[in-house]
Protein backbone atom coordinates (compact mmCIF):
# COMPACT_ATOMS: atom_id res chain seq x y z
CA UNK A 1 0.00 0.00 0.00
CA UNK A 2 2.85 2.39 0.87
CA UNK A 3 4.48 1.80 -2.54
CA UNK A 4 1.13 2.41 -4.27
CA UNK A 5 0.64 5.70 -2.38
CA UNK A 6 4.14 6.82 -3.32
CA UNK A 7 3.48 5.97 -6.95
CA UNK A 8 0.28 8.02 -6.89
CA UNK A 9 2.03 10.94 -5.16
CA UNK A 10 4.72 10.90 -7.87
CA UNK A 11 2.05 11.80 -10.45
CA UNK A 12 0.38 14.34 -8.18
CA UNK A 13 -2.35 12.20 -6.61
CA UNK A 14 -2.20 12.42 -2.81
CA UNK A 15 0.82 14.73 -3.02
CA UNK A 16 1.42 17.79 -0.83
CA UNK A 17 -0.77 20.86 -1.41
CA UNK A 18 0.46 24.45 -1.54
CA UNK A 19 -1.42 27.73 -1.17
CA UNK A 20 0.19 31.19 -1.19
CA UNK A 21 -1.80 33.61 0.97
CA UNK A 22 -0.90 37.24 0.23
CA UNK A 23 -1.38 39.95 2.84
CA UNK A 24 -2.99 41.93 0.01
CA UNK A 25 -3.64 41.09 -3.64
CA UNK A 26 -3.17 44.75 -4.60
CA UNK A 27 0.44 45.70 -5.22
CA UNK A 28 2.52 48.52 -6.68
CA UNK A 29 5.21 47.67 -9.22
CA UNK A 30 8.59 48.16 -7.57
CA UNK A 31 7.19 47.74 -4.03
CA UNK A 32 7.15 44.85 -1.57
CA UNK A 33 4.62 42.03 -1.57
CA UNK A 34 4.39 39.58 1.32
CA UNK A 35 2.39 36.74 2.77
CA UNK A 36 2.67 33.14 3.92
CA UNK A 37 2.89 29.89 1.99
CA UNK A 38 0.66 27.23 3.49
CA UNK A 39 1.76 23.64 2.86
CA UNK A 40 -0.27 20.56 3.74
CA UNK A 41 1.25 17.10 3.57
CA UNK A 42 -0.38 14.51 1.35
CA UNK A 43 -0.82 10.79 1.89
CA UNK A 44 2.92 10.05 2.02
CA UNK A 45 6.01 11.74 3.47
CA UNK A 46 7.76 13.98 0.95
CA UNK A 47 10.98 16.00 0.91
CA UNK A 48 10.74 19.63 -0.26
CA UNK A 49 13.93 21.34 -1.45
CA UNK A 50 12.64 24.79 -2.33
CA UNK A 51 9.62 26.95 -3.04
CA UNK A 52 9.46 29.09 -6.18
CA UNK A 53 7.26 32.15 -6.63
CA UNK A 54 7.00 33.27 -10.27
CA UNK A 55 5.35 36.52 -11.35
CA UNK A 56 3.65 35.73 -14.65
CA UNK A 57 1.71 37.51 -17.37
CA UNK A 58 0.80 36.98 -21.01
CA UNK A 59 1.56 38.91 -24.17
CA UNK A 60 0.66 38.95 -27.83
CA UNK A 61 3.04 38.12 -30.66
CA UNK A 62 2.75 37.57 -34.38
CA UNK A 63 3.54 34.10 -35.68
CA UNK A 64 3.21 33.33 -39.37
CA UNK A 65 0.77 36.20 -40.01
CA UNK A 66 -1.43 35.39 -37.04
CA UNK A 67 -1.50 36.64 -33.48
CA UNK A 68 -0.88 34.19 -30.66
CA UNK A 69 -0.82 34.54 -26.87
CA UNK A 70 2.35 33.57 -25.01
CA UNK A 71 3.10 33.34 -21.29
CA UNK A 72 6.01 35.30 -19.83
CA UNK A 73 7.82 35.14 -16.51
CA UNK A 74 8.49 38.65 -15.21
CA UNK A 75 10.52 37.51 -12.21
CA UNK A 76 11.24 34.43 -10.11
CA UNK A 77 11.91 34.31 -6.38
CA UNK A 78 13.06 31.18 -4.55
CA UNK A 79 12.96 30.07 -0.93
CA UNK A 80 15.52 27.33 -0.34
CA UNK A 81 14.82 24.87 2.44
CA UNK A 82 15.17 21.21 3.35
CA UNK A 83 11.80 20.15 4.67
CA UNK A 84 10.61 16.62 5.35
CA UNK A 85 6.85 16.92 5.25
CA UNK A 86 4.90 14.15 6.96
CA UNK A 87 1.46 12.93 5.83
CA UNK A 88 -1.19 15.50 6.79
CA UNK A 89 1.38 17.84 8.36
CA UNK A 90 0.74 21.59 7.98
CA UNK A 91 3.47 24.20 7.69
CA UNK A 92 3.49 27.96 7.08
CA UNK A 93 6.47 29.65 5.42
CA UNK A 94 6.52 33.50 5.44
CA UNK A 95 7.74 35.29 2.33
CA UNK A 96 8.33 38.81 1.04
CA UNK A 97 9.95 40.19 -2.08
CA UNK A 98 10.09 43.38 -4.13
CA UNK A 99 7.83 43.25 -7.16
CA UNK A 100 9.78 44.01 -10.32
CA UNK A 101 9.35 47.62 -11.54
CA UNK A 102 8.66 46.11 -14.98
CA UNK A 103 5.59 44.22 -13.81
CA UNK A 104 2.74 45.19 -16.17
CA UNK A 105 -0.09 47.26 -14.76
CA UNK A 106 -3.51 45.63 -14.32
CA UNK A 107 -5.36 47.69 -16.91
CA UNK A 108 -7.67 46.30 -19.57
CA UNK A 109 -7.06 42.65 -20.42
CA UNK A 110 -3.64 42.38 -18.78
CA UNK A 111 -3.53 39.50 -16.28
CA UNK A 112 -0.76 39.24 -13.70
CA UNK A 113 -0.46 36.30 -11.36
CA UNK A 114 1.98 34.65 -8.99
CA UNK A 115 2.50 30.95 -9.52
CA UNK A 116 3.82 29.15 -6.44
CA UNK A 117 5.52 25.77 -6.81
CA UNK A 118 6.98 23.28 -4.37
CA UNK A 119 9.99 21.35 -5.60
CA UNK A 120 9.26 17.82 -4.41
CA UNK A 121 11.66 14.89 -4.85
CA UNK A 122 10.56 12.35 -7.46
CA UNK A 123 7.12 13.87 -8.01
CA UNK A 124 5.15 16.37 -10.07
CA UNK A 125 5.62 19.74 -8.38
CA UNK A 126 2.40 20.96 -6.67
CA UNK A 127 1.47 24.52 -7.66
CA UNK A 128 -0.90 27.38 -6.86
CA UNK A 129 -1.93 30.51 -8.79
CA UNK A 130 -2.96 33.88 -7.31
CA UNK A 131 -3.93 36.89 -9.44
CA UNK A 132 -2.57 40.31 -8.46
CA UNK A 133 -3.98 43.76 -9.13
CA UNK A 134 -0.87 45.75 -9.99
CA UNK A 135 -0.74 49.55 -9.73
CA UNK A 136 1.81 51.63 -11.69
CA UNK A 137 5.31 52.17 -10.36
CA UNK A 138 5.48 55.60 -8.70
CA UNK A 139 7.67 57.06 -11.47
CA UNK A 140 5.35 55.65 -14.09
CA UNK A 141 2.28 57.09 -12.35
CA UNK A 142 3.90 60.55 -12.37
CA UNK A 143 4.46 60.42 -16.14
CA UNK A 144 0.98 59.03 -16.79
CA UNK A 145 -0.45 62.06 -14.97
CA UNK A 146 1.63 64.34 -17.21
CA UNK A 147 0.44 62.59 -20.39
CA UNK A 148 -3.14 63.08 -19.24
CA UNK A 149 -2.44 66.74 -18.45
CA UNK A 150 -1.37 67.22 -22.08
CA UNK A 151 -4.84 66.13 -23.16
CA UNK A 152 -4.18 62.52 -24.17
CA UNK A 153 -6.86 59.93 -23.43
CA UNK A 154 -5.83 56.31 -22.93
CA UNK A 155 -7.86 53.96 -25.09
CA UNK A 156 -5.90 50.72 -25.38
CA UNK A 157 -3.32 48.84 -23.30
CA UNK A 158 -1.70 45.55 -24.23
CA UNK A 159 1.45 43.52 -23.75
CA UNK A 160 3.29 43.13 -27.05
CA UNK A 161 6.29 41.03 -28.04
CA UNK A 162 9.41 43.19 -27.89
CA UNK A 163 12.96 42.97 -26.61
CA UNK A 164 13.21 46.74 -26.16
CA UNK A 165 12.57 46.21 -22.46
CA UNK A 166 14.86 44.89 -19.70
CA UNK A 167 15.40 41.19 -20.43
CA UNK A 168 11.75 40.19 -20.78
CA UNK A 169 10.15 39.31 -24.14
CA UNK A 170 7.47 41.99 -24.12
CA UNK A 171 6.62 45.59 -23.30
CA UNK A 172 3.32 46.96 -22.05
CA UNK A 173 2.17 49.43 -24.67
CA UNK A 174 -0.23 52.28 -23.83
CA UNK A 175 -2.09 53.89 -26.73
CA UNK A 176 -3.53 57.40 -26.38
CA UNK A 177 -5.78 59.63 -28.49
CA UNK A 178 -5.19 63.41 -28.43
CA UNK A 179 -8.17 65.44 -27.25
CA UNK A 180 -6.93 69.05 -27.15
CA UNK A 181 -3.64 70.72 -28.09
CA UNK A 182 -2.34 67.90 -30.32
CA UNK A 183 -5.67 66.83 -31.79
CA UNK A 184 -5.07 68.54 -35.15
CA UNK A 185 -1.52 67.23 -35.51
CA UNK A 186 -1.54 63.66 -34.18
CA UNK A 187 -3.56 60.53 -34.79
CA UNK A 188 -2.26 58.87 -31.63
CA UNK A 189 0.58 58.57 -29.17
CA UNK A 190 1.97 55.25 -27.96
CA UNK A 191 4.03 55.04 -24.78
CA UNK A 192 5.94 52.19 -23.17
CA UNK A 193 7.07 52.99 -19.61
CA UNK A 194 10.35 51.49 -18.35
CA UNK A 195 10.90 52.63 -14.73
CA UNK A 196 14.21 52.00 -13.00
CA UNK A 197 15.88 53.11 -9.73
CA UNK A 198 17.37 56.23 -11.34
CA UNK A 199 14.19 57.45 -13.03
CA UNK A 200 12.28 56.21 -16.07
CA UNK A 201 12.79 55.61 -19.79
CA UNK A 202 9.91 56.26 -22.18
CA UNK A 203 9.56 54.65 -25.60
CA UNK A 204 7.35 57.02 -27.60
CA UNK A 205 5.74 56.38 -30.95
CA UNK A 206 4.35 59.64 -32.34
CA UNK A 207 1.81 59.08 -35.11
CA UNK A 208 1.27 62.25 -37.14
CA UNK A 209 -1.89 63.14 -39.03
CA UNK A 210 -1.67 63.49 -42.80
CA UNK A 211 -2.30 67.16 -43.70
CA UNK A 212 -0.94 67.23 -47.26
CA UNK A 213 -0.78 64.87 -50.23
CA UNK A 214 2.81 64.11 -49.28
CA UNK A 215 1.55 63.37 -45.79
CA UNK A 216 -0.93 60.85 -47.15
CA UNK A 217 1.89 59.15 -49.05
CA UNK A 218 3.96 59.03 -45.86
CA UNK A 219 1.01 57.55 -43.98
CA UNK A 220 0.56 54.87 -46.63
CA UNK A 221 4.24 53.97 -46.32
CA UNK A 222 4.20 54.11 -42.48
CA UNK A 223 6.60 57.07 -42.63
CA UNK A 224 4.28 59.23 -40.55
CA UNK A 225 5.46 57.62 -37.30
CA UNK A 226 8.47 58.69 -35.26
CA UNK A 227 9.96 56.50 -32.54
CA UNK A 228 11.73 58.38 -29.77
CA UNK A 229 13.35 57.33 -26.49
CA UNK A 230 13.10 59.88 -23.69
CA UNK A 231 14.92 59.42 -20.38
CA UNK A 232 13.87 61.27 -17.24
CA UNK A 233 16.05 61.22 -14.13
CA UNK A 234 14.64 60.88 -10.64
CA UNK A 235 15.48 64.54 -10.03
CA UNK A 236 13.39 65.54 -13.05
CA UNK A 237 10.47 63.37 -11.98
CA UNK A 238 10.60 64.89 -8.50
CA UNK A 239 10.00 68.33 -10.05
CA UNK A 240 6.39 67.32 -10.59
CA UNK A 241 3.70 66.81 -13.20
CA UNK A 242 3.99 70.24 -14.85
CA UNK A 243 7.73 69.85 -15.49
CA UNK A 244 7.29 66.33 -16.90
CA UNK A 245 4.46 67.54 -19.15
CA UNK A 246 6.70 70.30 -20.52
CA UNK A 247 9.48 67.81 -21.31
CA UNK A 248 7.02 65.56 -23.11
CA UNK A 249 5.50 68.49 -25.00
CA UNK A 250 8.93 69.59 -26.24
CA UNK A 251 9.65 66.14 -27.66
CA UNK A 252 6.22 65.70 -29.24
CA UNK A 253 6.41 69.20 -30.77
CA UNK A 254 9.77 68.33 -32.34
CA UNK A 255 8.31 65.28 -34.08
CA UNK A 256 4.85 66.54 -35.03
Amino acid sequence: MSFFKKALASIGIGSAKVDAVFHTLEATAGSEVSGVIQIRGGSVAQHIDKISLMVMTEYEKELEDRKVTEYAQVQKEQIRLSLDLQPGEEREIPFSFCLSPYTPVSIGQTPVWVQTELEVDMAIDPSDRDHLQVRPHLNMAAVMDAVEQLGFRMYKVKNEASYAGPGIPFIQNFEYKPTSHFQRRLDELEVAYLPHPGGIDLLLEIDRKARTFAGYLEEAADMDESRVRLSLSQQEIDQGTRYIAERLKEVIDDFS
